[in-house]
This record gives structure tokens, sequence and C-alpha cells, in this order.
């Protein structure tokens, strides 16, 4: 850091090498994509998402794709269950999905990192137990997608109406 102070007598320079430092022990690993909104409408998209000690209001699909993993994570233990609660609008129902990248690759698989698939429901619910074959210690992202009926179909579809949110699980051993 370089601080430069000047008044009406001169200048004066200061600088303290390495004096800011940047933790990355919560960082999550990017993503191979991140899905757009082609055209919000109609109160589609993610008002709420509760997840152990997750809860995060939204304001939905009008913002678009939202990365939340690094300021919202939650801590959970091999074995246990836990609930995965989604509120979406309230006008139509939609499709909601929820993945976990267990691998920590920053690939969603669509058939064993697939833990929730709630197709023409309103505030989708479901148990969510964390797999014995999961990275440890390490942020592992969770994404939620949630459109109108027919249209969510894998982590990286952009949304026609709804919306896109990542989050992040640490599992602990």
């Amino acid at each position: 850091v370089q601080l430069i102070a000047t008044n009406q007598y001169g200048s004066n320079t200061i600088l303290l090498p390495g004096y800011i430092q940047v933790a990355t022990n919560s960082a999550v690993v990017s993503t191979s994509c991140s899905p757009s909104t082609l055209g919000y409408c109609c109160k589609y998209g993610i008002l709420e998402v509760d997840f152990s000690s997750i809860n995060n209001p939204s304001l939905d699909g009008i913002e678009g794709y939202q990365d939340y993993s690094c300021e919202h994570q939650t801590y959970v233990n091999i074995g246990s269950s836990y609930q995965l609660t989604i509120t979406t609008g309230p006008d139509n129902p939609q499709d909601t999905k929820a993945w976990i990248d267990l691998n920590n690759d920053g690939v969603f698989d669509n058939v064993n990192e697939l833990f929730m698939e709630e197709l023409n429901t309103y505030n989708p619910s479901v148990s969510i137990t964390i797999p014995s074959q999961v990275t440890l210690s390490t942020p592992l992202r969770m994404r939620i997608s949630s459109d109108e009926v027919g249209n969510v179909l894998d982590p990286c579809s952009n949304m026609f109406r709804g919306q896109v949110e990542d989050y992040a699980i640490i599992v602990n051993d």
C-alpha cells in the first residue's frame, strides 16, 4: 500500500509492503458457467433460501444470477440431513432444482450432484442427506435454479424468467 499525503506545506509518501492481506480460505472454486435471466417477468425466481444456517432473502428473478457463495456459507456433517427450503414467486408454480458440487471441480453433475428436483410447485422443500463421498473442509458450491415450468434443464441453462443463486457448504468429517 502506498499513501501519499499533500497539503500547503508539501507532500510525503509512505510505503507499506504486504500491509493488506487477502484471506482465501473461504473462497469457492469458480463455476464453469453463470446462467443469465433472459427476460424477467411475473415474479418468477427465488425469494428466499433456507438451508442449515443459511437464511437469505432476495428480490427474485429481477436480480438475475446471484453468487452468494462467499458471503452465505454453512457447515454440515456427513450422514446428517438438512432441510432445503426455497421460497419462490407467489403467482406461478415453478421448476426448482438444486445441485452441490461434491467433488469441487466447478462442474455440476446432473446425476450424482442433483439434490432437489421439484417440478411445477410453489415453495419447494426437501431433506438433503450429506453423502460420505464428498470433498471435506472446503467450501463447495451449491446452486439453486428456479424458473417457469418446463425450463430448468441443467445447472448451466439460462433462465427464461427466473434465476440462479449460488451458495456454499463446508462438510465436516
